[in-house]
Order: structure tokens, then C-alpha cells, then sequence
């Protein structure tokens, strides 16, 4: 072991620690640093971050550039997890991390710029190289028989403590073997230990992760891995020797790895805590052959940097495939740490697997690739051949290339087998079997021998292994799957049938096809026929199963095999007979026809009659229907009929008797029906007055009973199914006459308490009811109940009252059948009522011309015993001008002789004012020269319902000025008042404004143009206009005079032109203006003042 592991460090060129600082990229005190991995696999996934070394703080925010390729973002610092500018850095730590999944090969370039608080940043640009480090498939299915794929045992998820492993060679120094077993739990886990255990988490600040093989199912269990603290050194993590291999063979030697580092180690504790900041796990697959004197590595393959998800635990399989030189039978396999340890570079392993890679080796029926034939069923006998092909055989395109097959020198081997599990070699027979050792296997015609009753299957399938290898390192191919087929077999649905019936026949045995020897031909597995005698029907199996090597024609074989079918006639059997439709207690008579007596007969119901004949007779006993079947049976032909028997049940009418009725000739009717009967109701004796309202209804009304009669109503029900089933009952209704003339008389009022009443009597006569009266006098006292008085008479000699306040009421109650007549109450009493005559309230109404005051009188109101009025009159005074009452009175007496008046006085007065009928306008405006007196508007008029009216001289207010210093516009109100002559006014306004719009007038205006010598003085006062206002008398007008600036001639100083505007405004600010032109010339030439002599 010590000799390989020295062999290891040189072949993977193992360097001491101080040498690595020597290419180490090293962080610099406050400058951005970025920790990339130099390689990965394509597929796997790098975490990156970037910061300011040894001040993590700074940063702010990031933005990222990634080119080169494909990729996926697993894990983003920033919530968005697709945002790579303005990227926020992790909470936790203040570093800006990303974890990316390369998708194709090449070099990546990442730059990043990190931000600051003051907004200044810095960039840093690295690179990484991604490489294709796919494990290559194996095209076959075989596995070797040294395949293994270790997975560091079980634990039960209660176990605290690891366990060592023999295939993790021991540390021999501080840069060669292997590793240090350290026990957990252990407070000392440090580099270059190692241990086994269920999850990950041997160093608080590493993740929390379970193995990658699995519990399997089991919730109490976890799987092992291999856990290690990265060497400093680059040292050896498994070893396993002798691992038998066959010599030209492909293995394929894998496993799976976990970073152990999470976000915490790559941000916080190892993003700077080496000087050339984090390490990234890595290992080499080597397969030595050790052999020889010295050891030849065989193959290698790297993972490059295994780095971690920081979006947590995730496992990633990392591998290579190799190929055995000749000769070599075993090798040893070596997983050997690949990057530098101290801070990061912590890794766990599992599932270690090493597989033989067999070829794809398939066979096929006759060659036949296109389609893939890899069965067929054939004729016991028939002639066929099996070809097998393997890949990769080097061919590509036509052109072979001999370093891209599978094998140098192929040996075949040719096996059988019926259950496809255990096989046993074929051997040539020359008459028979060729090729068993060739890739070509021939079975002439009668070679292949089944079973004439069943199919026989047999595999076949091929070995190949490299010549000299040994036995068991051939690879076997795919099977092709032979079915030596037997004689059709033709089944049938039924071998005796009733003629008219199908039969289904089918043939088995595995054929391609059937062929069936009825005109026309079938083809098809099965036939159906409807055969009307005893039949034979042969089938023909049509095998397909290849083609002939020679011609290519397809391969076809054929047998046959038959089924025979045995026919009955079918009877003919109708039950005739009858009747059909019977009431409950009729018969029936049924027969069929004579011809069935000799076939065997069942009746049922079996009936009155002789059993098993063709005649029935009956007398069904059930209500609705009855059904009577006839079965007849000859052999397999089973034939009946059915008759059916409508049994219909004679109801019985069920009705209540309505009670005798007074005087009320509607009758509530009322029958029971069940659910298939209905009834009718009729009048014994026909009478139009009276009518039933639905003499179909069991419950129903009678109307038009006449008074004092005695109807009879019939009820009839019937069957609904058969109205001949029908039965009657009859109820007799009656209807007695109300009691008529049962009037006593009279009301009796008794002046004094010694009056006797009068004999109370029937005013009669009486009528209605049986015939036969009861009389029965009741009397109530002062409101009390009513008792029974008298006897069983019409007449009745009421008592003397028992006190003046006594009121006694009688009535008579007579009874006749069913009728009760209660009489009119009469009342007797004293005349206590004090004679008293109510007049309506007193009236005020107004005056108005022409009108009946009279009519305004109410109607008295009389409390008193018999009083009437015996007279009225009326009166009539003035008490002023203005009022005129009116007063009625009115006289009342009693039975008794007592009198009383009353007065109602209707006063008439004249409050309401004048109304006028005409008035001038509301509202009106004038200019201030057309302004009027008061006098000067039409006065108004008015009209009274009682008296004249006088309209009084109009009055004005006193004038508003809106602006004081206008006394052009100003308004005033004019008011008039009309008087009635009981002193009623009204009165009506005009509103007056009055407006000074108008602008001054010129009355006289100098000439428009004026021209003078510059030596004249000339100015505006000289010339001054004249203007009036349209309102004089209320201001003067104002006159300015304005100047504009002279306009002279350029070649003549004194000459020039100039404007004078004149203004004219009134004291409310109306103006008018005009406008003079002035022109100066200078036309006088100069005079001499001196000459000389």
C-alpha cells in the first residue's frame, strides 16, 4: 500500500504547501477579490462571489457579466433570482454570490463591479474553463460479474457515533497516504480527517445532508458516506485493489460528491480566509494496472472543481469510462484528492460504482434489421436463420475503423433456452444446424420440432468475448424469441345449436394468419356462420416468419385443423284464446298449436287444466296482469310465448252522507277512490237548478238544493281499466226551508215607571224548517246575558220595569229540524233622555256681493225621546258699516211633551283687500334727458267684492346713485295704494333706473387740417372746440387737448407735421373725441438785414 500510495502522489505530482503560495492568487486589504473556480464539468455548477478583501462590508450592490456559454442561475444573493445588475449582496454575510449550472463547454468570462456606499466601485474580470466530463453509457444491458458500487454501509438515524472504512488508506505523513480516521463526535475534526456517518454535519458550520444512496424505504435507517476535512497535501481518499477486469472490455468508474461548505464558509469564514481566498473540493479517478514491475496507470479522469449550491445540499456524479489492454486481468482503483485543503476543500463521498460496459449485442430472424425482427412464430419444421450484430464494430459511414471496435478478435457462441433464464450451447449438426460459433445461426428445414398440441417457444441468444478471454467475461446478446407453433386448433362457441343461431369457430396456435375453407374465403382467427344443418368447417394457419437468405422472398408455412357443428329445428309456438281483458272472477281458455304435442310443454301458471298439453284454462286470481308462459323445447332449441291476462277489480263505492242542511243548498260531496278508479256523480232524479261542480271529483260541491227538498245523488265508480267493471250507491241530500216571519213587536218607551208594557207578539206568519216550532222568549236586563222567560209560546206579557233606569230588550228564539231563527230585538225602557238640541259652531265668512249667508247654517242635532222640530226663524243686524250678523233658532219637543231651542249666528265681514286688475310695469329704465315725474304714469286700477276702492297718489324713494360723482344714473321706487272702504289695502311699485350711456357732443370743431409758418405761433387754445352734454343740467363736460410728437422733414428742420386729440367727457365718464392735423412749413425765404454800400 505504501509503494502505491507514493505512486499516486507522483503521478498526480504531489507538491508541498509552500509551493502552492507561489502561484497563488492573493487577495490585497481592501480590493476587490472574486473566488471562481479555474475548471468545472459541464452540467455541474460553480458558486462565485465577490467583495473587498478583508472588508465585506463595503459592498452595496453588484453588477455581473457572464459570456462564454449556456447557463442557469441555481442561487442569487438578491431575492430576484435572474437579476445580475444592482444585485443586493446576501444579508448575512454583505457578499454579492452567485451559484451557476454550465451548459456548455468553453471558457466563461465573469466580470463584476462592486458598488460602495459613496458610489465608487471597483471591477475584477476572471475566467473558468468548463469541460465535457460526461460518464460515457454503456450501449449493452450485462452487468460483469465484479460490478460493485459501494455505499459505506446503513446506519440507524439514532446512531451518534461514525465508523472507519478499510478502502481509506491511512495518513503516513503530513503530504502522502491517506487520512486520519478522527471518531465522531469530536471537538477536532481538522484537516486531513476523515470518518463515516449518516449525515453531514461533523462541523457545525457545515451543511446538513443525508447520504446519496438512501434510506430505502425504511424511516428509522440513513445510508453511510465517506466525510473528509481536506489534506493540505493532495492525498488519497479510497483504494481498492485487485479488482478483477476483462481484458478488452469497458468499465466505467464513478461516484458521488457533496461540498460541504455552505453559504456561511464560502462568504464568511473561507471567503478570505486563506490568502488566495476559498478552496474548492476536487478529486482524480485513477485505474492502475500494478502488475507489472512498475505500475502502469491505465486511466485517469478529473472533476475539477467540486464546488457547492449555495441554495443547499446538492449531490453531483462525476466519472469516466476506460477500456482494458490485452492481458490485463485485474486493476486497482484510486480516488485521490485533487485540490489544496486548509480553509475549504471539504468534501463527503458515496456511492462509488464500477461497472463493466458491455457492446450492444443483438440478434435478429433472417437478418431482418429493418424492421427489427426479433421473434416469430413458425410452422414445426420450417427452415430459418438468426443473425447477431454487435456495436460499436468500428463501422461509420462505410469506412471501418479498427480503434472504434468493440472487439479485436470476436468469438461466438450460440445458447438456447425455454424459459429465457437458464441456457445451455448449441452445437453444429450438419443436417440439420450450422453456424452455432458464427455470427450466423441456420436451422434447415425439420430442424425446428414442437408439439402438435401446443406451441413450443425456445430463445436463442449469442455470446461474444474477445479471443483468450476467459469464459465469463463474454458478453452475451439480446434473445431472439423462436414459437415452434402446433396444428391449428379451431374452437367453437357452441357445438350444437339451434338452427338460426350464430357460432362463433376460432382458430389458435399462434399463426400469422387463417384462412377458412368456406365460399367465399375468410380470412381471420375466427368465423361466424348460422349453419341450418350438421356442419364440418376446416381452418388453414398461415405462418410468416422471416425471409429466405438466398432469394429474400418471405418465409411462409401452413396446417389446418377443423370443428364440427350438430343443428336443431326451433319449434313454432302462439298462445291463442282468451278474452284479454276480464273483471275479477271471470275465465280464460289458452292452447297452441297442435303440432308442439310431441315437444316437451310447461305451462305457467300450470291453471285448471291438464298440465304439460297444449291447452290451458283458468280463472286468474291476482288483480292487473297475468302473465301465462308456454316454454317448448326440442334439443337446443328453446322457444315460448307469452300471453297476458288483464284482471280488472269491480270497485266499491265508499261515500259519506253530507248532514241535513238549513236552508243552505250547497253540500260538500264527498267519496273515497283508489288509484285506479274513478266515479261520477249524478242526480237520481234530472233537475237543471241544481249542479254538482265536478261530478268527476270524489270530493266535490252540490249547489242548487232547492230549500225545503230532498234530492237523491247517485255515486258510480268504475275501473279504469275496464268500465265495464263498474258498481252504484245512492245518498239522499236534504235541504230544509230557513224560518220566516219571526218579527215580534215592538219597541216600547214608558214615561213613568208605572206604565205597564204592552203584550209582545209574531208578526208572523211562520214558515220553513220541519214544520214543527219551539218557541223561547229570552230577555236582557241593562246589558247583562241573555235568560230564558216565558214558556213555549208566541205571545209574551213582558213585567213592569224595575226601576226608571231599567232597560229591558226581548227577543224570541224558534227552533224547527235543523233550523234556528233568532227575532229582531225590542226594547223597553223609561224616557230618562233630557231633551237636548246641538246646534253646528258659529260661522264667520266674508263679504261678497250677491251671496246667500244663509246657506252657511248647519243642521241641528236632536238627543231626545221621539223629539222633533216644531219650529225656526231668523234675525238679522248691522253692527257697523262693515259686519252684518245673522242668527237662526231652532225648537224641538219630545213624546213626553219636553221643549228646548238653540242658535247658530253666521257673522258676514269685509276683511279682504282690493285686488288690482291692471298695474304698470315692475320694472323700467330711461336715459337721463327722457326722465319723468311720478304723475306721468297710467295710474293703476283695482276692484272690491264688497265696497269702492280708491287708488291714492303715487309716492317715490328717495334716488340711489352707484357712483356719487354720476349723477346721470341713479334709481327710485313709485308705490301706489288702493283702499276699500272698510279700510283694506294693497299696494303695487314700479322700480325706476335711470342711466347716462351717452357720450358728449361736439357743437363746434375747429378745421381738420391746418397748415401754418414755422414763424406763426400756433397752439390749441386758439382753435379750441365746443361740446354740450345730452344731460346738462347734471354736470359740465370736461375738454383736454393732447399733443403728438412732431414728425419732421429730414432735408427741412422747420418743416414738420403734428396731431391735436381733443377730449370731451362727462361727469360719468362718457367721452367723444377729435382730432386735428397740423403741418408747419417754412416757405419764406430770409431777408437781408444788412448789405454792403
Amino acid at each position: 500500500m505504501k509503494r502505491l500510495l507514493t505512486i499516486l502522489c507522483l503521478l498526480l505530482g504531489c507538491t508541498f504547501f509552500p509551493s502552492k503560495e507561489a502561484v497563488a492568487l492573493n487577495g490585497v486589504d481592501g480590493q476587490i477579490f472574486m473566488n471562481l473556480p479555474d475548471s468545472a464539468c459541464l452540467n455541474s455548477f460553480a458558486s462565485i462571489n465577490a467583495f473587498y478583501w478583508k472588508n465585506r462590508g463595503w459592498a452595496r450592490k453588484a453588477d455581473w457579466t457572464i459570456t462564454g456559454g449556456d447557463y442557469e442561475i441555481l442561487y442569487n444573493s438578491d431575492p430576484d433570482i435572474n437579476k445580475l445588475t444592482g444585485q443586493k449582496p446576501d444579508p448575512s454575510y454583505n457578499v454579492n454570490a452567485l451559484t451557476i449550472k454550465f451548459k456548455s463547454t468553453g471558457t466563461y468570462t465573469f466580470t463584476a463591479i462592486v458598488y460602495k456606499d459613496d458610489g465608487s466601485s471597483s471591477s475584477i474580470t476572471r475566467t473558468i474553463y468548463v469541460k465535457d466530463c460526461s460518464v460515457l453509457p454503456c450501449l449493452g444491458n450485462s452487468t460483469g460479474a465484479n460490478d460493485f458500487t459501494y455505499n459505506f454501509g446503513t446506519f440507524n438515524i439514532t446512531d451518534t457515533k461514525s465508523v472507519s472504512d478499510p478502502y481509506v488508506p491511512a495518513s503516513t505523513g503530513a503530504n502522502t497516504g491517506g487520512y486520519n480516521y478522527v471518531q465522531h463526535p469530536t471537538s477536532d475534526f481538522k484537516d486531513n480527517s476523515y470518518c463515516v456517518f449518516w449525515n453531514s454535519q461533523i462541523r457545525t458550520e457545515w451543511v446538513y445532508s443525508t447520504d446519496h444512496t438512501g434510506n430505502g424505504g425504511d424511516p428509522k435507517k440513513a445510508g453511510g458516506m465517506l466525510i473528509a476535512n481536506s489534506a493540505i497535501a493532495k492525498k488519497t481518499f479510497f483504494v481498492k485493489k485487485d479488482v478483477p477486469v476483462c481484458p478488452g472490455s469497458s468499465y466505467n468508474f464513478s461516484a458521488w460528491f457533496l461540498n460541504l461548505n455552505g453559504l456561511q464558509v464560502f462568504n464568511s469564514t473561507c471567503a478570505d480566509g486563506n490568502s488566495d481566498g476559498y478552496h474548492y473540493a476536487g478529486v482524480t479517478f485513477l485505474i492502475i494496472d500494478e502488475s507489472k514491475a512498475t505500475p502502469d496507470t491505465l486511466a485517469r479522469f478529473k472533476t475539477y472543481d467540486v464546488s457547492m449550491n449555495l441554495d443547499g445540499p446538492e449531490w453531483q456524479q462525476y466519472g469516466g469510462g476506460f477500456k482494458t489492454p490485452g492481458g490485463v486481468t485485474k486493476v486497482t482503483l484510486a480516488i485521490v484528492n485533487d485540490r489544496y485543503g486548509d480553509c475549504g476543500n471539504d468534501i463527503a463521498i458515496d456511492d462509488i460504482s464500477f461497472q463493466y460496459c458491455s457492446p450492444y449485442i443483438y440478434s435478429f430472424i433472417d437478418g431482418s434489421t429493418k424492421p427489427e425482427l426479433k421473434e416469430a412464430a413458425l410452422c414445426e419444421g420450417a427452415p430459418v436463420t438468426i443473425k447477431a450484430i454487435y456495436a460499436p464494430d468500428g463501422w461509420d459511414n462505410g469506412v471501418y475503423y479498427p480503434e472504434k471496435d468493440y472487439f479485436k478478435n470476436p468469438q461466438y457462441q450460440w445458447e438456447y433456452s425455454y424459459n429465457s433464464t437458464t441456457w445451455f450451447p448449441l452445437t453444429d449438426s450438419l443436417t440439420l444446424r450450422t453456424g452455432s460459433q458464427t455470427n450466423t445461426l441456420v436451422f434447415k428445414e425439420g430442424a425446428l420440432v414442437g408439439d402438435p398440441d401446443k406451441p413450443v417457444v425456445i430463445y436463442y441468444r449469442v455470446n461474444i468475448l474477445e479471443k483468450n478471454n476467459a469464459s465469463n467475461c463474454a458478453a452475451p446478446s439480446e434473445y431472439t424469441k423462436i414459437t415452434i407453433l402446433p396444428k391449428p386448433k379451431v374452437t367453437v362457441s357452441t357445438g350444437r345449436v339451434c338452427k338460426g343461431e350464430q357460432v362463433i369457430l376460432t382458430a389458435t396456435g399462434g399463426y400469422t394468419k387463417y384462412q377458412w375453407r368456406v365460399n367465399p374465403v375468410v380470412v381471420g382467427p375466427s368465423l361466424t356462420v348460422t349453419p341450418d344443418t350438421t356442419s364440418t368447417y376446416w381452418a388453414l394457419g398461415i405462418a410468416d416468419y422471416g425471409k429466405d437468405p438466398v432469394t429474400g422472398a418471405p418465409r411462409q408455412c401452413v396446417d389446418s385443423g377443423f370443428g364440427t357443428i350438430v343443428v336443431d329445428t326451433m319449434p313454432k309456438v302462439t298462445i291463442t284464446g282468451g278474452p284479454n281483458d276480464i273483471c275479477a272472477g271471470s275465465s280464460i281458455a289458452l292452447a297452441i298449436q297442435p303440432s308442439n304435442s310431441k315437444f316437451d310443454i310447461t305451462w305457467s301458471p300450470v291453471g285448471t287444466g291438464t298440465p304439460k298439453t297444449i291447452n290451458l284454462t283458468d280463472i286468474p286470481k291476482t288483480i292487473g296482469v297475468n302473465t301465462y308462459k308456454v316454454t317448448v323445447v326440442n334439443g337446443k332449441c328453446t322457444t315460448s310465448d307469452s300471453y297476458n291476462i288483464n284482471v280488472y277489480e269491480i270497485p266499491v263505492p265508499k261515500v259519506t252522507t253530507p248532514p241535513t242542511q238549513c236552508a243552505n243548498g250547497t253540500f260538500n260531496l264527498n267519496a273515497t277512490l283508489k288509484a285506479t278508479e274513478s266515479g261520477t256523480w249524478s242526480l237520481v232524479t234530472p233537475n237543471p237548478a241544481i249542479t254538482i261542480a265536478d261530478p268527476t271529483a270524489p270530493s266535490t260541491t252540490i249547489n242548487g238544493v232547492p230549500a225545503g227538498s230532498t234530492v237523491q245523488v247517485r255515486w258510480t265508480v268504475v275501473n279504469n281499466g275496464k268500465t265495464d267493471c263498474t258498481h252504484d250507491t245512492v245518498i239522499n241530500v236534504v235541504n230544509q226551508a230557513a224560518i220566516t216571519g219571526n218579527t215580534i213587536l215592538a219597541d216600547q218607551i214608558l214615561c213613568k215607571i208605572s206604565d205597564i208594557p204592552a203584550l209582545l207578539t209574531i208578526k208572523g206568519p211562520l214558515a220553513g224548517g220541519s214544520g214543527t216550532y219551539t218557541y223561547q222568549w229570552q230577555r236582557s236586563s241593562n246589558g247583562g246575558l241573555w235568560t230564558n222567560v216565558g214558556t213555549n209560546s208566541n205571545t209574551y206579557a213582558p213585567p213592569k220595569l224595575a226601576t226608571t233606569n231599567t232597560v229591558d230588550k226581548y227577543r224570541l228564539i224558534i227552533t224547527s229540524g235543523t233550523c234556528t231563527s233568532t227575532s229582531n230585538e225590542v226594547t223597553i225602557r223609561i224616557n230618562t233622555t233630557t231633551l237636548k238640541v246641538t246646534v253646528p259652531v258659529d260661522v264667520t265668512v266674508e263679504c261678497k256681493k250677491g251671496t246667500d249667508y244663509t246657506t252657511n247654517f248647519g243642521t241641528p242635532t236632536i238627543v231626545g225621546y221621539n223629539a222633533t222640530i216644531t219650529g225656526t226663524t231668523d234675525a238679522t243686524t248691522n253692527p257697523d258699516a262693515c259686519t252684518q250678523v245673522i242668527k237662526r233658532t231652532w225648537t224641538v219637543k219630545d213624546q213626553c211633551g219636553s221643549t228646548a231651542t238653540a242658535t247658530q249666528t253666521v257673522t258676514v265681514k269685509d276683511t279682504k283687500a282690493p285686488v288690482f286688475t291692471y298695474t304698470p310695469s315692475a320694472d323700467t329704465t330711461v336715459s337721463c334727458e327722457k326722465a319723468f315725474a311720478n304723475t306721468a304714469v297710467p295710474k293703476p286700477i283695482a276692484t272690491d267684492d264688497c265696497s269702492a276702492v280708491t287708488v291714492g297718489a303715487p309716492t317715490s324713494t328717495t334716488p340711489v346713485y352707484p357712483n356719487p360723482a354720476c349723477k346721470g344714473t341713479y334709481n327710485y321706487t313709485i308705490t301706489w295704494t288702493a283702499k276699500d272702504a272698510c279700510g283694506n289695502a294693497v299696494s303695487t311699485s314700479m322700480n325706476v333706473h335711470v342711466v347716462d350711456n351717452t357720450a358728449p357732443t361736439f357743437t363746434y370743431t375747429p378745421q381738420k387740417d391746418t397748415t401754418v409758418d414755422c414763424d406763426k405761433t400756433f397752439t390749441p387754445d386758439k382753435a379750441k372746440p365746443i361740446a354740450v352734454d345730452n344731460c346738462p343740467a347734471l354736470g359740465s363736460v370736461d375738454l383736454t387737448s393732447v399733443e403728438s410728437t412732431p414728425v419732421k422733414d429730414p432735408q427741412c428742420p422747420n418743416k414738420y407735421t403734428y396731431t391735436i386729440t381733443w377730449t370731451a367727457k362727462d361727469q360719468c365718464g362718457n367721452s367723444a373725441t377729435f382730432v386735428q392735423n397740423v403741418t408747419v412749413q417754412d416757405v419764406t425765404p430770409p431777408t437781408f438785414t444788412w448789405t454792403p454800400a
